[in-house]
């Protein structure tokens, strides 16, 4: 039995929703991941998840649709809740990323170095082939 393709269609856009989802928890994550002290040290283990999560899921979502709107989704929707949740404290008046130091340099590190990992997959998945240097 054959599946229509528009069905199939639908099926691969709602498989990039999930990795947009799983996007957007990765984010959250990763914000309130960023004050993880062992002992007294922080420890910026947060960045290597936002490097790796923006080269996977766009990666996954371009090979699942085929399209860049299936590679910048799920980067959007890490993007979106990573810029937007240190912006307001929490409704005790805590904020979730202490400005002025060790906190502020490790989410730094996670916004530039996971947008630098997310543009860079988006760029080199949606790109055309170059043809060969041979000319063939």
């Amino acid at each position: 039995m054959r599946v229509p393709e528009h069905v199939a269609d639908l099926r691969d856009w709602a498989l990039v929703g999930l990795l947009s989802a799983c996007a957007v928890l990765a984010g959250v994550l990763e914000v309130l991941f960023i004050p993880l002290y062992v002992g007294s040290v922080l420890v910026p283990v947060v960045i290597v998840f936002a490097i790796l999560g923006n080269v996977l899921l766009p990666l996954g979502g371009h090979s699942v649709v085929r399209a860049t709107g299936g590679a910048v989704l799920p980067f959007v929707s890490w993007l979106v809740p990573v810029l937007v949740l240190p912006l307001f404290p929490r409704s005790d008046g805590d904020v979730l990323v202490l400005g002025g130091g060790a906190q502020q340099w490790t989410f730094y590190g996670v916004v530039l170095l996971g947008c630098a990992a997310g543009f860079g997959t988006i760029v080199r998945v949606t790109s055309p082939a170059r043809p060969s240097p041979g000319g063939r």
